[in-house]
């Protein structure tokens, strides 16, 4: 997808549309890495990281050496490694978030 016609749409709010639109644009030719990092900046936005960070292994397959998927999806797994964080399960009582 063009990218400015991709950041209107982002910016639309409307991104259960776009991701589909994205999608189908990927039937046509699945390694389009410029569709693939627009339907992992989407997921990101709408908080499925554990797809984005799919969306960035996808492209790590078809170009190992692409800087950006490479960051976004160290990026991508320390957030989600964050957000799954047990403060409950954890053995150092001084982490307690009640004291």
């Amino acid at each position: 997808m063009n990218p400015e016609i991709f950041n209107s749409r982002l910016e639309d709010k409307n991104l259960e549309d776009l991701t589909e639109t994205l999608i189908k644009e990927l039937d046509s030719n699945k390694e389009d890495i410029s569709i693939l990092h627009q339907l992992a900046i989407v997921y990101k936005k709408i908080n499925e990281l554990v797809k984005a960070v799919n969306i960035y292994i996808t492209i790590l397959e078809i170009d190992p050496d692409n800087k950006i998927a490479i960051y976004e999806k160290g990026v991508t797994q320390a957030i989600v490694a964050q957000s799954q964080l047990d403060i409950y399960g954890c053995t150092n009582t001084h982490m307690d978030p009640w004291t």
